[in-house]
Formats: C-alpha cells, sequence, structure tokens
C-alpha cells in the first residue's frame, strides 16, 4: 500500500540536524518494483507516475534544541506526516479521479 509507511528512521534527523538544508517534502505513487514494466507503460498505458511537492518546511525549532537520538527521530517523524500528508491529496486526486 503506498499510502502506509515504514516507521521514520533516525539517521535521516541526524543528517538534516547536521546539514540544516532546504527541506521539501515529496510522495511519489505509481511506481512499481518490475522497471521493464514500468517502462513499458510509458508506452502502453500502465498507471501514470504522480508526484506531488509540499512547501518548504522550517525545522527552525528543531535545529535549537541539542543533537540528540531523540531529536533525531522527532525530525524524521515531523518529515513523515508532512509526507503523508502529501500521500492523502494523492488519495483525494485519485478518488476524484475515478468519479
Amino acid at each position: 500500500d503506498p499510502y502506509e509507511f515504514l516507521p521514520a528512521q533516525p539517521g535521516v534527523g541526524a543528517v538534516i540536524m547536521k546539514a540544516q538544508p532546504q527541506v521539501i517534502p515529496v510522495f511519489i505513487a505509481g511506481l512499481g518494483n518490475d522497471l521493464p514494466k514500468q517502462i513499458l507503460g510509458n508506452w502502453k498505458g500502465g498507471e501514470k507516475v504522480r508526484i506531488w511537492f509540499g512547501e518548504p518546511i522550517d525545522l527552525s525549532e528543531f535545529y535549537q534544541r541539542k543533537d540528540r537520538l531523540r531529536t533525531h527521530k522527532e525530525i524524521a517523524d515531523h518529515l513523515m506526516l508532512k509526507i503523508g500528508e502529501l500521500g492523502e491529496k494523492d488519495k483525494e486526486f485519485m478518488i476524484g479521479d475515478q468519479s
């Protein structure tokens, strides 16, 4: 199910904490594990790939905290929440597209 995610990993939060980049959440749907089938679907009418971009996320409140595993996990969880919101937009789009 593309709308169910594995738990967020603190390593992502650690990298973000150290680099402090601009973070833009992205949700991608319509990709499969069968690359040849995916490529052929481009010509034979397979499922369309849908990409949703969110607004840049302000993580400054996290950057003010101590550089600890807990903070890293909270960053990762926060980002997964934002990506999940984009997944909900995709769900709504897919329901509306079938009506």
